[in-house]
């Protein structure tokens, strides 16, 4: 009885596992069948492309080429240069000492407005000053001594040689009272500006020598940029010409107007300076920083330019692809150009086209004069 029991078992069990790879089996007969519709419908997309292409290749069966074309019109042209230039003002000056001396008295601070006239700085001129003291005491009796000799000989009293001896004596020792202040005011350094001391270079008790710099005053509400232009730009620029001013130190840029053109050029780098105003005050510039000009150097408002990248070249000669109409339709003809400035990726045609003119722009690569062409 056990014996046929474990037989019955055994039978259900292979009859269920044979049910589980049934399901299986027909699990992937759904998948590959799935998978063969996808690629039927690949298939047909393949198909229509090859049609497609085979119905291109109909079209073309008559050796023409593919290009795109375009008719040229004049345009406003405008090539434009970049200076650099340096910011500059004619009121930053560097003051010395006439004479040399030790520094006796600093009136002003780094930083501090001056006046035109205002002191500065004072220098020790003690022995200047002890002869002029002792001056002045000969100069009071001179003085006293002229003046009863003049009352005297107003009255006929006493010689014309005393006279005109006292007279004498007394405008002599004036004269040289001028002399010694004259020369006690080259110990005295004023500003010869309005503005702001920018650098003291001396301390209190130090000793400087003639012509040493002593300090520098700067005045910046009449600042300016100016550049040294190369002479192959004679005559590009005029007064009035509006140009932008790049700083690279502020990482902005301005505005600003040709104030003057120099000229004469210089020998020694065959430059001219050009002078430029910036059109706002900007506390951020000071003298000597850097500044890049951007001026327009030539303007053409009905120019003949094209793509540069259109320009091809053989030798020293320079062409471009341009499409005429012949006795079989279209075709290409190679026309030689001259060419001058470019910008902004066009290139300004001197000679050899002219408006009207169809320049193939796509296609032209391969093309060899005479071989016909169709538009894309």
């Amino acid at each position: 009885m056990k014996k046929l029991i474990w037989i019955f078992s055994a039978t259900l069990l292979f009859a269920a596992c044979e049910q589980d790879q049934l399901k299986k089996l027909e699990k992937e007969k759904a998948e590959l069948e799935s998978a063969i519709e996808e690629k039927q419908d690949a298939l047909k997309e393949v198909e229509k492309k090859i049609a497609a292409l085979q119905d291109s290749t109909e079209e073309v069966k008559d050796n023409s080429s593919l290009v795109s074309l375009d008719t040229l019109d004049p345009i406003r042209f405008v090539h434009s240069v970049e200076i650099q230039g340096i910011v500059s003002t004619d009121n930053n000056i560097t003051l010395s000492a006439e004479n040399g001396g030790k520094v006796i008295k600093v009136y002003v601070k780094e930083g501090q407005s001056v006046s035109k006239g205002q002191r500065l700085i004072d220098l020790d001129a003690s022995v200047l000053e002890n002869n002029l003291s002792e001056l002045r005491t000969r100069l009071q009796l001179a003085e006293d001594t002229y003046r009863k000799q003049d009352a005297l000989w107003k009255k006929n009293i006493g010689t014309e040689i005393q006279y005109l001896q006292t007279k004498n004596n007394y405008e002599a020792l004036k004269d040289q009272e001028a002399t010694l202040l004259s020369q006690l005011e080259k110990f005295q350094l004023r500003s010869p500006i309005n503005g702001t001391v920018d650098d003291i270079m001396v301390n209190m008790g130090e000793m400087t020598a003639p012509g040493v710099p002593v300090v520098r005053v700067v005045n910046l509400s009449d600042i300016e940029v100016k550049a040294d232009v190369s002479e192959k730009y004679v005559g590009a620029f005029k007064r009035g010409d509006k140009v932008s001013i790049y700083f690279p130190a502020l990482r902005d840029t301005l505005q600003g107007s040709i104030t003057a053109v120099g000229q004469v050029i210089n020998p020694n780098n065959r430059t001219f300076t050009l002078h430029v105003a910036v059109s706002q005050n900007d506390e951020r510039l000071k003298p000597n920083l850097l500044a890049m000009i951007t001026a327009v150097d030539y303007t053409n408002e009905k120019a003949i330019c094209i793509p540069s990248n259109l320009v091809q070249t053989e030798g020293y000669r320079k062409f471009v692809m341009v499409a005429v109409k012949g006795e079989d339709g279209m075709q290409a003809v190679r026309r030689d150009i001259t060419t001058g400035l470019t910008a902004n990726g066009m290139i300004h045609i001197e000679s050899g086209l002219l408006p009207g003119d169809i320049v193939i722009t796509k296609g032209h690569l391969n093309l060899e004069p005479g071989d016909l062409i169709k538009t894309l």
